[in-house]
């Protein structure tokens, strides 16, 4: 009976083989794995070895700039332009969430107060950029025709202080919409959104949302951008989204997680549409992406074209052992338990609304179960009595 939906059973993550397999063998803890791609990346960059890559990111649980700053320390290497950047997170005045990732130009500039002030007026500004822009020509249009608050042209603001952008995310709100955020890594406690990645989502509900209930739909919203950031900043996924590990309870797929906690809203809060978006910094060599999942459509299909109960007529169920079609006994009279009840099972009987779609099996379980508790309870009363200690 468990065939209720088409996503059920999360796809298992890739076991990686060679050098990787080796050194994050399967079981490995989630935190401390890394993205193969970004190893690489490493790897190719600074010339280091796969161990020192991993054990780097290891060390720093993930932060690319801590453990390219690292590497370098160990291989004494010079720092060059695009080693270090960071992701900026806005949602502003334009009820849009904003994500950009910069480039600086040294470690020592993630902590400079101006370059972070910087960071913060050019994202705010970025936020403002029209939602139909191309998306190729989201950085060019910033860096050249766009201007902070003060009329300050940004490509002059980020020339002055050595940075450059990299990606532009921009995900809408929409209507009757909850959102959520998490940034990876924050780089201060007083810049809570700048670290080195960064994701958003918007959960759009086919109806308002209770105001008792908009904390937990937003934590809802919360938990999906989260695991998008680092199922991709640990893990490289490549399969849907809705079938991924959900990343703090791997045995559960993202989308059982998100159907439990809306059957826990019901009826106020029915989710239609999922957008998330995420960005990383350029040290992780993973693009910027945003995404729609029609989470209604997708339901009403799962119950279009899946069946939520035993199939009558399946060959080789219920009165055949052997491969033939289901031999319907014909009979007259006969009530829900009489003799010649098979053609009228379950239009008159009083725990028809129990057994609606099911075959034998259904009320067999069930009366099995009642007799066991009945059971329980006589031997609970008989030996205890009234004495519940």
């Amino acid at each position: 009976m468990r065939n209720r939906v088409a996503f059920y059973q999360p796809i298992a993550r890739p076991v990686r083989s060679g050098a990787l397999g080796r050194l994050l063998p399967a079981g490995t803890h989630p935190l401390l794995c890394a993205n193969p791609q970004t190893v690489r990346l490493l790897c190719g960059r600074y010339g280091v070895t796969e161990a020192d890559a991993v054990l780097a990111l290891q060390h720093t649980k993930g932060d690319i700039n801590k453990a390219v700053f690292a590497l370098q320390r160990r291989y004494q290497r010079a720092p060059c332009f695009g080693d270090f950047g960071v992701v900026c997170l806005e949602a502003y005045a334009p009820e849009t969430f904003c994500l950009v990732s910069y480039s600086l130009p040294s470690y020592e500039a993630l902590l400079n107060d101006d370059v972070l002030d910087v960071i913060h007026e050019l994202t705010l500004s970025a936020a403002e950029l029209p939602l139909d822009t191309p998306r190729q020509w989201l950085v060019h249009r910033f860096t050249t025709a766009w201007t902070v608050e003060d009329d300050t042209p940004c490509g002059e603001l980020l020339a002055a202080h050595g940075l450059a952008v990299k990606g532009i995310v921009l995900l809408p709100y929409g209507d009757y919409s909850v959102q959520g955020f998490f940034i990876q890594h924050p780089l201060r406690e007083d810049t809570p959104n700048i670290g080195t990645a960064a994701g958003a989502c918007c959960i759009d509900l086919r109806t308002g949302i209770h105001n008792r209930f908009r904390f937990h739909v937003e934590r809802i919203a919360d938990c999906v951008s989260e695991h998008v950031v680092r199922e991709m900043v640990h893990y490289d996924q490549g399969v849907h989204v809705l079938r991924q590990p959900y990343f703090f309870r791997p045995e559960y797929s993202l989308e059982e997680f998100i159907r439990f906690k809306e059957s826990l809203l019901q009826p106020s809060a029915s989710t239609f549409e999922m957008r998330y978006a995420a960005a990383f910094a350029p040290g992780y060599g993973l693009p910027g992406f945003r995404n729609v999942v029609e989470m209604e459509k997708l339901k009403v299909a799962q119950h279009k074209y899946e069946k939520h109960y035993e199939d009558f007529t399946s060959p080789g169920s219920w009165v055949t052992s052997d491969n033939a079609q289901l031999q319907t006994v014909a009979a007259g009279g006969g009530g829900s338990n009489a003799p010649g009840a098979a053609m009228h099972t379950n239009t008159n009987d009083p725990n028809t609304a129990k057994t609606a779609m099911e075959t034998r099996t259904g009320p067999l379980r069930r009366t099995l179960e009642h007799s066991m508790q009945v059971h329980g309870d006589r031997v609970f009363a008989r030996f205890y009595r009234n004495n519940y200690h």
